[in-house]
């Protein structure tokens, strides 16, 4: 974000390197994820465009960014699986925050609703595992993992309750497996 003017930039290291416009906006980006190829940004806006997800190709210079989810809904933050196939999301398309999962490829539009119970729309986003198995959530109260099915399908395997969030208001996930809590 610019001083003045709003947009996506590339920074190299170091106090003296200029900043690199690659993408001028007119709605403030929120939730900025990369895919683990580092080619593509996730991006949401909340303002003209309210709660739409894009996906802008930073190995495309000049290239306009694709919306991912544009509906009248409200949909947030797309994670990208550790493999680059998924994004979860939040969206409030059924009348409250679920956690949804879709092709991270933007020619295919099947889309997977993980949760049935409701999860906040601004507070945590859903974490995937490192392995990519098992995909993260607060629900209510508690951190849920959703265990991912194999094959080339998306698919929710069972989900079970982890433990109670109530202490904390955010989290990740470590590489070992275990959960960074926020308190």
């Amino acid at each position: 974000l610019s001083a003045t003017r709003l947009g996506i930039y590339r920074v190299a290291p170091g106090a003296s390197a200029p900043h690199e416009e690659l993408l001028r906006l007119t709605d403030p980006p929120s939730s900025a994820r990369l895919s683990p190829d580092g080619r593509t940004l996730y991006y949401n806006t909340f303002i003209g465009a309210a709660g739409d997800l894009f996906a802008y190709a930073l190995d495309r210079p000049g290239s306009q960014p694709r919306t991912i989810v544009g509906t009248p809904a409200i949909e947030r933050y797309a994670v990208p699986s550790p493999d680059g196939r998924w994004l979860a999301y939040i969206s409030d398309e059924s009348g409250q925050g679920e956690i949804v999962v879709r092709s991270a490829d933007l020619e295919r539009t099947e889309r997977w609703q993980v949760t049935r119970t409701g999860v906040s729309l601004v507070a945590n986003p859903p974490r995937w595992s490192r392995d990519g198995r098992e995909l993260f959530y607060v629900s209510r109260d508690s951190l849920v993992a959703a265990r991912v099915a194999p094959g080339d399908a998306f698919a929710i395997a069972g989900q079970r309750t982890l433990f109670s969030m109530t202490p904390y208001t955010g989290f990740d996930v470590l590489p070992g497996g275990g959960f960074l809590m926020i308190r």
